[in-house]
């Protein structure tokens, strides 16, 4: 893309939006938030520490060699990886009370503080803007917890530290996977923008009416139309680079494949096709 000076992004002033899990944030999220509200179904969390950002941290994803005694290194083990977000509320309201412990409000007034707890389960949207550009990190599946031990500073703001526990997302419809890997979350960007399809190569060659056929390529999420020639078929996509598509009724020769989504249609890849 080269350089481009409008895609730069200062974390000037931001807020965390909760709601129940795989809450979708709508059909174009960064016009759907701002520092003080959200679409249906999101709740602002609202003031969080500005000493102490929000943060992602990753842990795993160490490569192991796997030796045999004749070779070295024939064989290779990837361990899993765990993503997570913390965040440091200074509002000590229900809300982050619920999400740090899992308890409830006596008759005393009095927040109850259980022993143990499983976490809460919510989806997240991390936004943050420098007042030209917005950024925002879309959960959909997170549980949230205690992080550290809240500890107090009387030149700042108590900060009630969470933990978010950030699971994938097996449900196709809500992130598409990648290469039969499951979605984690979503980041959107100002300028940012859908890429029109390019497809590279269609398989198997030669085959008529009704067949399945395999088309590879990039930028196929998304996909709204795959035509043989001039004639649309039916079609399932994958992921990103796959889409299985179903020929039209057609004659046999020549029929250049073709695939449209929202900003472009990609430029033909010749396909010969039977009757």
């Amino acid at each position: 893309m080269g350089v481009n000076a409008t895609q730069k992004q200062i974390p000037g002033h931001g807020t965390v939006f909760f709601a129940a899990p795989n809450t979708l944030p709508g059909p174009n999220p960064l016009a759907n938030f701002s520092l003080t509200t959200g679409p249906s179904g999101w709740e602002n969390l609202g003031h969080t520490s500005k000493d102490n950002l929000p943060s992602f941290s990753r842990d795993g994803g160490d490569v192991n060699k796997l030796d045999s005694w004749l070779v070295d290194g024939i064989g290779t083990i990837v361990d899993a990886v765990a993503w997570s977000l913390g965040i440091n509320p200074i509002q000590v309201d229900k809300n982050v009370l619920d999400m740090a412990f899992q308890g409830f409000i006596d008759s005393d007034g009095g927040y109850v503080i259980p022993s143990a707890s499983n976490g809460l389960a919510k989806a997240l949207f991390l936004y943050m803007t420098d007042g030209t550009g917005q950024l925002g990190f879309w959960m959909p599946s997170t549980t949230l917890f205690l992080g550290d031990v809240p500890s107090f500073d009387p030149s700042k703001f108590v900060e009630m530290p969470l933990s978010a526990s950030i699971s994938p997302v097996t449900d196709t419809a809500v992130i598409p996977a990648t290469n039969g890997t499951p979605g984690l979350m979503k980041l959107y960007k100002s300028g940012l923008t859908v890429l029109t399809p390019t497809v590279l190569t269609v398989t198997p060659s030669g085959q008529g009416t009704g067949a399945q056929v395999v088309i590879t390529g990039y930028n196929l999420t998304g996909a709204t139309a795959v035509k043989f020639g001039s004639t649309t078929a039916q079609f399932t996509v994958i992921d990103d680079t796959r889409i299985v598509a179903t020929l039209p009724t057609g004659s046999a020769g020549s029929s250049p494949v073709t695939v449209t989504n929202a900003t472009g249609t990609s430029s033909p890849v010749a396909y010969t096709r039977a009757a």
